[in-house]
């Protein structure tokens, strides 16, 4: 469901709740502030909303629409947050979004959204700021703002710490603190340096596999060769996965997954990493770690999705709109020309074409769910 959708919903629903919260106008800075940490530390696995511009006099809620002069923008409201004093410099994720919404009379009005992320890094609470009682965690009780009992306290820094969490959970967290990871090239191991019980171990090379992924045609050197990815805790193996040596051993990343959108080769597709998984968080590790999986020409063209909703919605438009795309010839693989001799036979110009439409429509804030391409 899009933000629209979402919105438009709540309001239907004509009560205010734990994880969304109406204002007629936007609030003074302090009013402002204490709601958004009270939805930060509130207990809902998602997105929380403070939507402004909704008449909420009643138990008919409605659209009433805002007054320019009275707004803030983006970078107002993050610069509100920034100069509070918040314990650790511990700030909410928020974004603000405008949506036109139809008002009781079918009027378009514009109406702004600040979507409070959902992290583990909760509680958020400030030091010491009048207007606040302080050190005081505020979190929402049903539709109030209140100040958290001692057990909701608890359960925020049980959530921070990882407590709460599975060790595959916790292994997932860890991987998306990309900076915090080094790699002992002597032991083939990646460990976590804050915890070095989480590692990565590779295995020896299986030299024996005699086999190519068109993914390797875009390097000068298209050797190609593969070990076993072990994710381990202390020494309990939790996941496990194919990791590939390309370009002479010169660019080295876990094996990604791939996508067609036809069935008869040569293959229209994609190769992908998922950022809800072990694999494609700990492709967005290792390619932070050494800068992508960058070659001696072109770089290897994988995509990232957040998870597999944005992954169909990607496929879906390709196969709906692929002919409106014009390709520039400098996107043109390299390693077309070559014999490929490849385990899959896939159109490698395919490769490099979906990836040009992937950065096209994510540079330019396109929202596939709209079809406003």
């Amino acid at each position: 469901m899009n933000l629209e959708s979402t919105i438009i919903n709540l309001i239907k629903s004509n009560k205010e709740g734990v994880y969304y919260d109406f204002k007629r106008q936007w609030l003074k800075n302090i009013d402002l502030l204490k709601s958004i940490v009270s939805l930060a530390n509130c207990k809902h696995d998602g997105d929380r909303y403070l939507i402004i511009g909704i008449d909420e006099s009643n138990d008919n809620f409605k659209v009433n629409g805002l007054e320019n002069s009275k707004r803030k923008t983006q970078v107002q409201l993050q610069d509100l947050l920034d100069n509070y004093p918040f314990a650790g410099d511990n700030i909410p994720e928020i974004q603000l979004e405008t949506l036109n919404l139809k008002d009781s009379n079918g009027v378009l009005k514009e109406i702004d959204v600040i979507i409070i992320k959902n992290t583990n890094n909760k509680p958020y609470y400030l030091e010491k700021c009048k207007g606040f009682t302080d050190y005081a965690i505020w979190t929402r009780h049903n539709d109030k703002n209140s100040i958290a009992t001692y057990y909701e306290v608890e359960e925020m820094w049980k959530e921070r710490l990882g407590l709460n969490n599975n060790e595959k959970e916790n292994f997932k967290r860890n991987l998306k603190d990309c900076e915090h990871w080094e790699y002992n090239k002597e032991d083939n191991v990646i460990y976590y340096v804050p915890n070095s019980d989480y590692k990565i171990c590779l295995g020896e090379i299986d030299y024996t596999r005699d086999m190519k992924e068109p993914f390797s045609k875009f390097y000068l050197d298209d050797t190609f060769n593969i070990c076993k990815a072990s994710f381990k805790v202390r020494d309990t193996t939790i996941f496990s996965c194919e990791y590939i040596f390309c370009d002479g051993f010169r660019t080295e990343f876990p094996v990604p997954s791939l996508k067609t959108i036809n069935h008869e080769p040569p293959l229209n597709g994609f190769y992908y990493y998922l950022l809800d998984d072990f694999i494609g968080l700990f492709a967005n590790m290792i390619f932070e770690m050494f800068n992508g999986a960058e070659c001696r020409f072109y770089e290897f063209p994988y995509l990232f999705f957040n998870d597999t909703e944005d992954l169909n919605k990607f496929t879906t438009f390709l196969e709906n709109f692929d002919e409106k795309i014009d390709i520039p010839k400098r996107y043109y693989p390299i390693g077309a020309h070559k014999d490929t001799k490849c385990f899959r036979n896939i159109d490698l110009y395919s490769l490099r074409k979906n990836k040009y439409i992937y950065d096209f429509i994510y540079d330019n804030e396109i929202n596939l769910s709209q079809n406003n391409f």
